[in-house]
């Protein structure tokens, strides 16, 4: 998968801000340098109403418009104006491992349980004037399937505010699968609800996207590892007791990371995070056994009820073994790392929480 492809668009966006924001810091000249280094890539296509593709006068790249299929699969798609429509329905064997992968740039994007025997079904609604044809292929592997979701951005307006909800995406995949979900997105507003799931490996690469990822049912499998990185955008969580995840992972760079772990951890949790000029929130269930180890260079740290065992390692009053813990290792540059403690009748609603 070309990582970088999704997401040029997205860095020419902010590429103006960031260089003057770093550039009152010391690492000024490495960061530059690392945005000069940054491919762009220009897409000009013009979808016509058969569905065919004209080069523009400047493409660097072709974008495929083809629809690849299981012998399995079922596909359709109607066009209502310029808005179309799209659809697949992809099946398998229950217990099947599945792989995922989503290249998207810029959508609204979702991920919920399918019921039934369903493995997987895809809708699309989307704009053929700023988006190319919904792109869907499936593959076999020993023990299962693979499958590839994407869709790029091909209009000539850079200004994206406004325009994910003119790409949708809602995705539904089965609980009888065991599933690794490789995302990859760009600019995107992104729910997703992996509850009752089994889920064996989950990567989340959220650029500049606004994300929520909820386990509102407990797992029935461990989760061998969730890896999360996110550049200028909010990365949210619920309920991550519920996902009885193993070792996770979060790479936060200038955007907002807020870890909620409802009112229980079912297993125990090594978690690390880097985090650079972002924002970092632990919110913990009251008496979580916890041990932290925090670095901090210019930034903050604010970890109320812990005590500090020796210089930059911490453990939560009342520690006891025993009971799941959560062990975190966390770096802050410039930024801040927060721990709020969730007491037994708490009620907040962190869907709605930065």
């Amino acid at each position: 998968m070309n990582k970088p492809h999704s997401r040029s668009v997205a860095f020419l966006l902010i590429g103006a801000l960031l260089i003057p924001l770093w550039s009152s810091h010391a690492q000024s000249t490495s960061f530059a340098s690392l945005l000069d280094k940054v491919p762009v890539i220009h897409y000009k296509f013009r979808i016509s109403d058969s569905g065919s593709c004209d080069d523009g006068q400047s493409v660097r790249n072709r974008s495929k418009l083809g629809r690849l299929f299981g012998k399995n699969g079922n596909e359709g798609g109607t066009s209502r104006g310029r808005t179309q429509t799209f659809s697949s329905l992809l099946s398998g064997d229950a217990g099947e491992s599945v792989d995922l992968s989503v290249e998207i740039a810029v959508a609204d994007f979702s991920i919920e349980p399918a019921g039934g025997d369903t493995m997987i079904y895809i809708s699309v609604e989307y704009d053929p004037d700023i988006y190319s044809f919904p792109e869907v292929s499936q593959s076999r592997k020993e023990g299962g399937s693979a499958i590839s979701l994407h869709s790029e951005f091909v209009g000539d307006d850079p200004d994206l505010e406004h325009k994910t909800g003119r790409n949708v995406w809602k995705v539904r995949i089965g609980s009888q699968f065991i599933w690794s979900l490789d995302l990859d997105l760009a600019y995107t507003e992104t729910n997703l609800e992996l509850g009752g799931l089994k889920i064996e490996d989950l990567n989340v690469n959220s650029g500049f996207s606004d994300t929520m990822l909820k386990f509102s049912l407990p797992a029935s499998s461990d989760m061998k590892k969730l890896i999360v990185d996110t550049g200028l955008g909010s990365f949210r969580t619920k309920n991550l007791g519920n996902a009885r995840i193993v070792h996770m992972s979060v790479d936060n760079g200038l955007g907002s990371a807020v870890l909620d772990y409802g009112q229980a951890l079912l297993r125990d949790t090594r978690v690390q995070v880097e985090s650079g000029l972002g924002s970092v929130k632990f919110r913990l269930p009251e008496r979580l056994p916890v041990e932290m180890e925090v670095e901090t260079s210019m930034g903050s740290a604010d970890l109320p009820h812990f005590d500090e065992i020796r210089d930059g390692f911490y453990r939560s009053i009342g520690y006891m073994t025993g009971n799941p813990a959560l062990n975190a290792d966390v770096s802050v540059g410039l930024g801040s790392v927060t721990v709020i403690w969730i007491t037994a009748d708490d009620t907040t609603d962190q869907d709605d929480s930065k």
